[in-house]
């Protein structure tokens, strides 16, 4: 199925997904398999490239937000992706975090 072509398709780079031009691509690909009510393979995906390329921070920003309706899981992803010292992007992972919190009512945590 999708998973399998999916499978495929990443075999061909073997670079990180931060390197490589096809970061949209995956994220399109994983949220179609999202809607496919595909849940577990979606974070299958995603846990996949993270742990293969943990400094990419707008897989870590994508995947966070995709838990909006679980805000103890899209806080957790968000810090978890800040344990990384050589995150390509910081700053985007701190935006979202800060973000998170004002949607939460929490402007204490926004602004640190």
């Amino acid at each position: 199925g999708l998973i399998e072509c999916f499978a495929d398709a990443e075999k061909a780079s073997k670079q990180p997904a931060s390197a490589r031009d096809d970061g949209f691509w995956r994220m399109a690909m994983a949220e179609s398999v999202r809607e496919l009510a595909e849940e577990a393979e979606f974070e299958a995906l995603f846990e996949k490239w993270l742990s293969e390329d943990p400094t990419w921070a707008d897989g870590w920003v994508f995947y966070a937000d995709s838990f909006d309706e679980t805000p103890e899981k899209c806080e957790a992803l968000l810090k978890r992706a800040l344990e990384h010292e050589d995150l390509d992007d910081k700053g985007a992972v701190y935006m979202c975090l800060a973000n998170h919190y004002r949607m939460q009512g929490n402007e204490s945590l926004a602004q640190e």
